[in-house]
């Protein structure tokens, strides 16, 4: 937003800012954009429908010309989300990683005692690492990843194992 920002108003800065400020998934997903593409071609549909009605010609071309845009966008926006979709069928997110080793410990701390499952936790995050990434918000130290569970693995967590709080 560097380039962009000395050139926004008070209201555009500040909706840059939250759209910034959601997490990385989120601002990747197209979902809301393809459902509010969808709504808008709707639109175009009905205003065809009234411009076919008319007799005047301009009218009518225009009308197509409109509605013959919005649906190529949305057939653009429904290849975009496909494509996204497939390139991260067959990959795990470092999240979903980490979120599955806090299982894992969970799941031996129902079986050995509080101290061994510290010391299992303690000896998994200091020496199993995940190949280096370039996710900027990964810290990245010299064996690789140093993940720790943030607040999204957190609230992930606590949704799938109810009752037994935050490691």
């Amino acid at each position: 937003m560097a380039l962009y920002s000395k050139h926004l108003g008070k209201t555009l800065k500040a909706c840059f800012a939250d759209f910034l400020g959601a997490p990385h998934g989120e601002q990747t997903q197209l979902y809301e954009e393809l459902a509010l593409a969808r709504s808008m071609t709707l639109e175009s549909v009905k205003l065809f429908e009234a411009a076919m009605a008319s007799n005047v010609d301009r009218t009518k071309a225009l009308a197509y010309s409109l509605l013959k845009d919005a649906l190529n966008h949305v057939r653009d926006m429904c290849l975009a989300v496909s494509r996204i979709e497939k390139e991260a069928a067959d990959k795990v997110s470092l999240g979903t990683i980490d979120l599955f080793v806090v299982q894992v410990i969970r799941a031996v701390g129902r079986v050995v005692d509080e101290s061994t499952t510290k010391l299992i936790e303690k000896e998994i995050r200091d020496t199993v690492r995940l190949p280096k990434s370039t996710d900027a918000e990964v810290p990245v130290g010299p064996l690789g990843t140093e993940l720790t569970p943030d607040v999204e693995v957190t609230a992930m967590d606590e949704r799938s194992a109810p009752g037994e709080g935050t490691s």
